[in-house]
């Protein structure tokens, strides 16, 4: 499977990583699966794509937040989302990034780790 996610219990977040060419379906079940065990414990959401290849298209982004059901939950808006990328996936997590936050989800993407951990830890 290209993706695990883990509850990091000292950060009090969900960490979902990724690796290999994202694919739509197993990106798609790795939001699931980070959104369910973040909704358990009401925790925010890292998802480490340093390892990952760009493989999943803008359009097939764009309709993420239409197709995942827990992405259309009232509670999902409340959820900080961070995707922690490397220089060349940058570009598609911008694409993501605003796609996600025009579907009225908190979310942005890192290059720095430490900037993404202060950014899902921070009181609000």
């Amino acid at each position: 499977m290209p993706h695990e996610v883990k509850v990091d219990e000292a950060l009090g977040i969900v960490v979902a990583r990724f690796e290999g060419t994202t694919l739509r379906d197993e990106v798609m079940e790795m939001v699931l699966a980070a959104r369910t065990a973040a909704a358990a414990r009401g925790m925010n959401i890292l998802y480490d794509m340093r390892m990952a290849k760009p493989g999943i298209s803008s359009g097939e982004l764009f309709w993420l937040p239409r197709e995942i059901p827990a992405l259309r939950e009232p509670m999902a808006g409340r959820v900080r989302v961070a995707s922690l990328t490397s220089a060349e996936g940058m570009p598609i997590a911008k694409v993501w990034e605003t796609v996600f936050r025009n579907a009225g989800l908190e979310a942005l993407a890192f290059s720095d780790e430490a900037a993404a951990v202060a950014w899902l830890t921070q009181a609000r």
